[in-house]
């Protein structure tokens, strides 16, 4: 499915406009410098606030300008100053905008990493039993005691099977 974005404002605009904190993912906005009326409300209303509100979908929006943006693709051209068709949640949590939890992704990769909407396992992970069974392709990879061994080695098979493009995390 192609997507279409809007392009956003420039890497140095997104900056003077916004705080980003790495290690939580939070964008905050920045205040406004100008003396003025106006800015004084907007600085008493939303400056040093988390920017952004959940949409119907999970994603974080920030309206920037009159238009609406992802806050994760605010946050890749904040980090790296550029527009990938597609940004990918690493974990499949669609708030987590961490710098490390954020990848350039292809359509597949993207689709593949999406989190299946059932139950409360981690993806490639079965219950079989009393215990766990790891999946990827249709393979049969082992039975676990723990949710998260199985999930482990899941993460494994599809950095193995997907290498160079998937980046998994180890949980």
């Amino acid at each position: 499915m192609p997507r279409n974005n809007k392009p956003l404002p420039s890497q140095e605009h997104l900056r003077q406009i916004f705080a980003y904190d790495a290690d939580t993912g939070v964008l905050t906005w920045r205040e406004r410098e100008f003396n003025s009326l106006l800015a004084n409300g907007w600085n008493t209303k939303y400056a040093n606030k988390v920017a952004g509100v959940k949409n119907s979908a999970g994603y974080l929006i920030v309206g920037i300008d009159g238009n609406k943006f992802l806050a994760h693709r605010i946050v890749w051209k904040w980090l790296h100053g550029t527009e990938p068709l597609i940004v990918d949640h690493i974990d499949g949590d669609t708030t987590n905008n961490c710098a490390t939890n954020l990848r350039e992704a292809t359509e597949s990769l993207s689709m593949f990493n999406r989190r299946l909407c059932q139950g409360r396992l981690p993806r490639g992970v079965q219950p079989n039993g009393n215990r766990f069974a790891a999946r990827i392709a249709n393979k049969h990879l082992g039975t676990y005691a723990t949710p998260d061994e199985a999930h482990e080695v899941y993460c494994l098979a599809a950095e193995m099977l997907y290498a160079p493009t998937a980046a998994f995390p180890n949980n």
